[in-house]
C-alpha cells in the first residue's frame, strides 16, 4: 500500500485522535490500538495495527511508521522530532494541521482548474 491522497482526511483524524489520547496520558501502545480500532479504512487500520505491534516490540514510533508506506515522509520526520524533543502530541497536531493545509490546497487548485475547463468545453 502506497500513501494515497484519499487517505488524507483519515490520517488527519487519526493524528488528532492520537494526540488527544497522548495528552490524556494514554500509553502510546494503547492509543495506537484505539486509533487502529477506529480507522475509517481497512488499509489504515492494518497500517496502524502493524505500527502498534512494532512499537510494542520496542521500536520507536517514527521507525515503525517509516516501515509503513501509508504515512507521508513529512509526518514521519515530524514524529521523529516530537519523540526526540518530548513533544510528540504537539507535533502530531502540527502534522495534522499541515496535512489539512495540503488537502485544502488541493481542493482550491482543483476548484481553480475546474472553471477554465468548463469555459473551454463550452
Amino acid at each position: 500500500m502506497n500513501f494515497q491522497r484519499g487517505l488524507l482526511p483519515d490520517l488527519i483524524l487519526t493524528f488528532r485522535s492520537l494526540a488527544a489520547l497522548l495528552e490524556a496520558r494514554f500509553p502510546l501502545v494503547d492509543a495506537l490500538d484505539e486509533c487502529a480500532g477506529q480507522a475509517a479504512t481497512r488499509d489504515l487500520q492494518s497500517a496502524l495495527s502493524t505500527v502498534c505491534s512494532r512499537v510494542t516490540a520496542g521500536q520507536a514510533l517514527s521507525d515503525a511508521m517509516a516501515a509503513e508506506p501509508a504515512f507521508p515522509q513529512l509526518v514521519i520526520a515530524l514524529t521523529r522530532t516530537g519523540e526526540s524533543s518530548g513533544t510528540l502530541s504537539r507535533t502530531l497536531i502540527q502534522a495534522a494541521d499541515i496535512l489539512e493545509l495540503k488537502q485544502e490546497g488541493r481542493r482550491n487548485l482543483s476548484a481553480a482548474l475546474t472553471y477554465p475547463a468548463v469555459i473551454m468545453g463550452v
